[in-house]
């Protein structure tokens, strides 16, 4: 850690720690914090600690640091603006908390509650350390609606089907009124935290990429920070949201609200959202409200899931799947990664990704089926892509979502429903408008041409797309993929 610059309290301070959070509006452990300091009279700081040394915890994706780079530069400015410096630093938790309130004489801490896979045990773990050296730790709840663990069913046990799930909510929850962001503290009573030079500079965690910049077009369409997540909100609640219910699933229309990677960082609470979406529920369309609800919800279903049946990113949910015949295929999935599996559909899909570090949901689904099913590779080696790749890769939605296609999840679509991407090109994409975005060997090709399968051998598929066009031929034929997926399934133990 940098030297303190010879900085010597004799003040007792507090401190608010950053995590999933990052935002001043709604943040119960920022409100807390400010409220201590200013009966007490203490100094406040606040921290966003990388920790890179704890196996427990997953490393941030390429995709995912690119926001937290920005995300956490605008958190910066915002809190400056409150007289409340922020440092960065990167450790060990355990270590870099006890360093850092040794040095700076915090005896109080405030932070949010997290619950991804590994969080809670280092969470506990620093809890008890600090707690041993007379550290008062207070944490709130704030990234989910409700605690993982407060849903049961009927006899006490965690679910496992959705609906259930989503009715057991819906019958219990109403969102709170959001708290407003804190006023500035006293700049004199600050003064001394706001001199020092401690920490990291985040530009030194090199989270921007150079050599190449494959993010070099992503600020026309993404603005990270709290500011632009309550405007991303606004834009959709008066637009988008009353088409929803089946605008969603059409990859050339905006329709969707885009605001997972604003809320994967906690720019905006999902109670944020839910308030503001009940605010507006005269407006619109009950199916596309309730639609809309069921999205969020998913995403509780998700945290409950990894709470009750942790590391869902490496395990089968459903053991039988232990024994599936995976297809180990480098080649194949290289191609499926670059979008060059002759499937237009799942090709502008990949590619979407890869241009924007997002992908259009029902999207998702078609290129998630086709890895598992059309090509038999592990769902692991497509979750571990999205985890990389995708600005909103969330620590439970990602693999419990995988999990979900790939028939070994909780409430899982059965393996056996195997996504033509043809017939859903056909239906949600019926002119090839999303297709011919991302798919530029196919601009000048015909939407009848491209969303009519290929009914010949896998030759003459290959013959036949020489002949007319650029783009790569299938890899697969999907009758036989199809089969071969079916076949393997009958190997699982019943």
């Amino acid at each position: 850690m940098t030297k303190l610059c010879s900085y010597h309290n004799s003040k007792e301070t507090c401190l608010i720690w950053f995590r999933d959070d990052l935002r001043l509006r709604d943040n119960q452990a920022l409100t807390e914090a400010v409220k201590e300091v200013r009966q007490t009279g203490k100094p406040l700081i606040a921290l966003y600690l990388l920790d890179d040394k704890s196996e427990a915890l997953r490393s941030l994706g390429s995709a995912q640091q690119y926001w937290l780079h920005h995300s956490l530069t605008k958190l910066k400015a915002h809190l400056l603006e409150l007289n409340i410096p922020l440092f960065f630093q990167k450790g060990d938790t355990h270590q870099q908390l006890l360093k850092l309130c040794g040095d700076l004489n915090i005896t109080e801490i405030f932070w949010n509650r997290r619950y991804s896979d590994g969080s809670i045990a280092v969470d506990s773990v620093v809890k008890s350390a600090l707690s041993q050296n007379n550290i008062t730790c207070n944490s709130y709840s704030g990234y989910l609606l409700h605690e993982p663990w407060q849903i049961k069913t009927g006899k006490g046990d965690p679910y496992k089907v959705y609906t259930p799930f989503w009715r057991n909510f819906s019958a219990q929850f109403s969102p709170t009124p959001p708290l407003s962001a804190p006023k500035a503290l006293d700049k004199n009573q600050q003064s001394d935290l706001l001199k020092l030079n401690i920490g990291d500079k985040l530009k030194d965690w090199k989270w921007l990429p150079e050599n190449p910049n494959w993010a070099k077009n992503w600020d026309r369409q993404w603005q990270p920070g709290e500011e632009n997540a309550h405007k991303r909100l606004g834009v959709f609640l008066e637009g988008a949201i009353h088409h929803y219910k089946e605008g969603r699933d059409i990859p050339s229309q905006a329709y969707t609200s885009k605001m997972s990677p604003h809320l994967r960082f906690g720019e905006i609470s999902p109670n944020q959202i839910w308030y503001s979406l009940a605010f507006h529920q005269d407006k619109i369309d009950p199916a596309s409200y309730e639609t809309y609800q069921k999205e969020l919800v998913w995403r509780e279903f998700a945290y409950h899931l990894q709470f009750h049946w942790p590391n869902l990113h490496q395990r089968n949910f459903n053991k039988k799947f232990d024994h599936f015949p995976w297809i180990e295929n480098q080649g194949l999935l290289e191609r499926w990664k670059k979008g060059r599996t002759g499937y237009p559909i799942v090709d502008a899909g990949m590619r979407q990704l890869w241009q924007e570090g997002w992908m259009h949901n029902r999207v998702r689904m078609v290129v998630a089926s086709f890895l598992v099913k059309h090509l038999m590779i592990d769902w692991r080696h497509g979750e571990r892509w999205f985890w990389d790749c995708l600005l909103d890769a969330d620590p439970a939605s990602n693999p419990v979502s995988w999990q979900w296609v790939a028939g070994c999840g909780a409430d899982a679509s059965p393996y056996f429903r195997i996504f033509n991407p043809y017939t859903q090109a056909q239906k949600f994409d019926p002119n090839a408008e999303y297709i011919k975005t991302y798919v530029s060997e196919l601009q000048s090709t015909s939407a009848n041409d491209i969303l009519k399968p290929p009914k010949a051998s896998q030759h003459d598929i290959q013959l036949d797309f020489k002949s007319k066009t650029t783009y790569s031929p299938p890899i697969v034929a999907h009758d036989a993929a199809r089969k071969r997926a079916l076949e393997a399934l009958k190997t699982l133990p019943k």
